[in-house]
């Protein structure tokens, strides 16, 4: 127990504050940051994928291997 915010010096685990706080934490402002830029990066993969099962031939407007170095761009995020 610590009467201080922070990481735990043996497995550098964050500690809770022992009253509850209407704040959001360090890790849920990471994880909300990183899930915005995930889903930013997700969609367009999408379009670029599934385009084609609803009409947009995105595969004949860019060419096959553009397409396949967008997708791998806009995966990198999503996977790191």
């Amino acid at each position: 127990m610590r009467d201080a915010p922070g990481g735990y010096p043996i497995c550098g685990m964050v500690l809770e504050p022992m009253l509850p706080s209407d704040e959001p934490g360090e890790e849920v402002t990471d994880f909300t940051r990183r899930m915005w830029i995930s889903a930013a990066a997700a969609v367009p993969r999408i379009v670029l994928t599934m385009g084609v099962l609803v009409g947009l031939p995105v595969r004949n407007w860019t060419g096959l291997q553009t397409d396949s170095k967008q997708e791998f761009v806009l995966a990198t995020p999503v996977i790191l």
